[in-house]
Parts: C-alpha cells; sequence; structure tokens
C-alpha cells in the first residue's frame, strides 16, 4: 500500500475535484465515513453516506466548499461495499482507496491500486498542492 500525504489551501474551493480527476469509472461507490464539508454556513456538501461515481463527481465538480474534515473510502462497486463492514481495516482488499482530510489542509492518501495512486498523484503535483509525500508499503507485511 502506498500512502500520498500533502496540503491543500484553508479555503472555499473545489479541492477533491482536483484530487480525484480522470477517477471515472462508472462503478465506483464512494462512502461518507465523516464529514463536515460546508458549501456555506447552512448548506452540507455531502448529506447521504453512499454516492455511485457519477452523483459523487457531480457534488465534487459543481460546488465550491470548505472541508473542516472528510473520511471517504472509495469501492470498485457494490458488491464490494456490501462484503465490507464499518469494523473491518483500511486495508481490506476491497476497499480501493481512503481519504483523510483533517485541520482543513492535511489530507492522507491510502491505496493499493497503482493506477489510482499514479492518477492521484499527477492531479496532486498538476495541480501544485503543497509538501506532497510518498510513503511506500504501508501495512504490506503479508504482501
Amino acid at each position: 500500500m502506498k500512502v500520498i500525504k500533502f496540503e491543500i489551501g484553508n479555503e472555499y474551493n473545489n479541492f477533491l475535484s482536483k484530487i480525484f480527476n480522470h477517477l471515472d469509472e462508472k462503478d465506483y461507490v464512494w462512502e461518507i465515513l465523516d464529514s463536515e464539508v460546508l458549501i456555506n454556513a447552512d448548506q452540507v456538501l455531502f448529506e447521504k453516506e453512499y454516492y455511485d461515481n457519477d452523483i459523487f463527481k457531480k457534488i465534487i465538480n459543481e460546488n465550491k466548499y470548505y472541508i473542516i474534515f472528510l473520511k471517504i473510502k472509495l469501492y470498485k462497486n457494490i458488491v464490494s461495499l456490501k462484503n465490507v463492514n464499518k469494523e473491518n481495516d483500511l486495508l481490506k482488499r476491497d476497499c480501493e482507496l481512503f481519504l483523510d482530510i483533517d485541520d482543513s489542509i492535511y489530507v492522507d492518501i491510502y491505496t493499493k491500486n497503482k493506477t489510482i495512486f499514479d492518477t492521484i498523484y499527477n492531479n496532486v503535483v498538476e495541480n501544485n498542492f503543497s509538501n506532497i509525500n510518498i510513503i511506500e508499503n504501508v501495512g504490506d507485511d503479508n504482501s
């Protein structure tokens, strides 16, 4: 598993759109685990726990928002999601990605999927996010 760590701006923006650009697999399912992402003082970005890829991408592309904190898991499809209970660790095979944003700026993304990692890494570099750090082989002692 690889981890990419970086920092985003402490501002209203569409950072998720920039991070997840080109992740367009139609069957992807996004699970919102914990979220305080505001469109404005009275409206949150995520109102549901699960989104298919088309709806998720539409939400993150159409709005500017302020991320206070956010935890998201990405699954290949709905079947993968149903095979994972909430108590499983982040390294569960069916989970393609885990994103954790803390204190509005600190982003950690964990993935075993090389294609997803490369896509996100390219997006992070292209968008000039700061303090980019890659950690290789996290939790891979059984691999």
